[in-house]
């Protein structure tokens, strides 16, 4: 009977050891992370303008932004993250859609309720649309948002928006501003992680733009980028930082940068007000940093102003998902309709009209057989694919209304994150031949000079050397070789850009478990992760396997 009290004993005090031991590491560090809320007052009080019964979705605007709806919106999500009660609540900017005197003080209304009522600290970052209307100078907007953040900071930028926030025990918040962001800054960020390294704080950074491409068509255009002059993800490595949170390009994505000294993960979340209306929420244990992604699946349509045609309210009430997609495909169209257009494409590119005569010439005459060919209808009689007939091209059937809905539907998947669209998915199949099919049929009357011309310019513009040599551009510009020139953009340079936007790699987008400081600096992968990699390649293998012989 001893041995065996002795053994209880033993056992108990071995639990209670095991009990201090892990009660010793840190406690979790539970954050909420939004981006993009572009909320936006007058809109909210409507009366929505355009929705009619012959087009519920006329009161679309650019990038399908619910704007109608973002107070609606903006109060479901804070009754969500009070029910929820994180450590802190962190936005990463384009709070409101612009710096409408209504939309501030209704933002700064709402969080500093919010922080009162939760006892939640709210900390929060200028983006580019709070600059919108009437502007805001550092000093204007510290003073504006100053209980958002500012009155907890141990530093602020005297010359930007920056500002740097312990939280938790072990970690500081470094909120940098990205508009105006220069050598300047760097300095300033230099010495605010010694202080930090001093410290012993570890660093988690947000900004509103990403700093470094996600993929190849960002990286390209250097599209939404802090500062493309400066190798901004090589800097983060060496300041030690290994988290960025951020936003600006309405998508979910999760990308990491590596180097000889280290990885830095970024993680883009989205936009509260555009599909699929999602926020972070991400917890910072001792080995890894789990983020998971919340939605916004219903509003309090009381709120909502007057005018919607009654489809467009039916889906409101029904399927707020359903409706926020519809929105945002009908705004990528909307978008793309705009930049269509020679004489801007001629203004942002910087062409000059005597020295570019020829490039502008062309473009005068290709851009709008383009937007024919990319808006007209897909199947039926006029069609694209009629068009392609011409040129002995097949655009494969299916339901989709033109070629310009085929891609706003893999953006808005890309946007939605953890995408698969592989090269011989009917989507990308669709976009690869229907844009072959339209360049096919925009450049049918130009000259070869013309031709040539414009290729040239495309490969230096966007450093597609690599893709495509110079010299092939000449060799494109034939007549006689127009269909292979075109076959060669298509496979060589336009099949890759596409296939890097619309098929994700890990890690997850939308769940993921990533290594903390202190854990292996490669990253992890969960096991669902692997699994879900491996199902997608094999997927991807069979169906190219079953296209081989489908198209036989």
């Amino acid at each position: 009977m001893k041995k065996i009290i002795s053994v209880i004993l033993a056992a108990i005090m071995m639990l209670s050891v095991m009990t201090i031991a892990v009660s010793a590491a840190s406690k979790p560090l539970n954050l909420t992370i939004v981006t993009d809320i572009h909320y936006s007052a007058p809109y909210s009080q409507g009366p929505v303008v355009g929705s009619t019964d012959e087009n519920p979705w006329g009161h679309v605007i650019s990038n399908g932004k619910l704007v109608w709806e973002s107070e609606a919106i903006f109060d479901e999500f804070l009754v969500q993250v009070a029910a929820n009660k994180p450590d802190y609540l962190v936005l990463t900017g384009d709070n409101c859609d612009t710096g409408h005197p209504d939309s501030m003080a209704g933002f700064v209304e709402r969080m500093e309720a919010f922080e009162a009522s939760t006892g939640v600290p709210v900390i929060t970052l200028i983006g580019n649309h709070e600059l919108y209307f009437e502007g805001f100078e550092p000093d204007e907007w510290k003073a504006a948002v100053w209980n958002l953040g500012y009155d907890l900071a141990n530093a602020i930028d005297p010359d930007s928006c920056s500002f740097t926030v312990d939280i938790g025990d072990d970690y500081r918040l470094f909120m940098i501003d990205s508009n105006r962001f220069d050598n300047d800054d760097v300095e300033w960020i230099d010495a605010q992680v010694q202080k930090a390294n001093e410290d012993g704080k570890k660093i988690i950074s947000c900004t509103h733009h990403p700093i470094f491409a996600h993929y190849l068509i960002q990286d390209i255009a250097h599209a939404s980028l802090v500062n493309k002059d400066l190798p901004l993800a090589d800097k983060w490595i060496e300041w030690g930082i290994r988290f960025n949170f951020t936003g600006h390009t309405h998508e979910l994505d999760i990308a990491e940068f590596k180097n000889d000294n280290g990885i830095l993960y970024e993680i883009v979340g989205g936009a509260l007000t555009t599909y699929p209306m999602a926020y972070r929420t991400v917890q910072f244990t001792d080995k890894y940093v789990n983020i998971d992604t919340k939605y916004i699946d219903k509003i309090d349509t009381t709120k909502l102003p007057t005018g919607y045609a009654d489809e467009a309210l039916y889906l409101l009430n029904s399927n707020l998902k359903a409706y926020a997609k519809k929105m945002f495909i009908e705004g990528m169209v909307l978008d793309v309709g705009y930049y269509v257009n020679a004489n801007y494409l001629i203004a942002q590119a910087k062409l000059d009209e005597e020295k570019d005569a020829v490039v502008c010439a062309a473009l005068r005459k290709v851009i709008p057989l383009v937007r024919e060919a990319i808006y007209g209808p897909l199947h039926g009689e006029g069609s694209l694919s009629e068009i392609a007939k011409e040129f002995n091209i097949t655009i494969p059937e299916s339901n989709y209304k033109s070629l310009m809905h085929v891609a706003a539907n893999v953006y808005v998947a890309h946007c939605a994150g953890d995408e698969f669209y592989p090269p011989y998915s009917l989507e990308i199949q669709t976009a690869a031949k229907g844009l072959g099919a339209t360049l096919s049929y925009a450049l049918k009357d130009v000259s070869a000079e013309e031709y040539t011309a414009i290729l040239t310019w495309a490969i230096e513009k966007f450093n597609l050397g690599d893709k495509i040599p110079v010299d092939i551009a000449t060799y494109a510009g034939s007549a006689i070789k127009r269909a292979e020139g075109i076959e060669i953009v298509i496979g060589y340079a336009i099949i890759p850009l596409i296939d890097d936007f619309a098929c994700d790699r890990a890690p997850s987008d939308i769940k993921t478990s990533l290594a903390n400081y202190g854990s292996s600096g490669t990253g992890i992968m969960t096991l669902w992760e692997k699994f879900t990699n491996f199902i997608l390649k094999i997927l991807s293998y069979l169906t190219m396997f079953f296209n081989m012989f489908k198209t036989r």
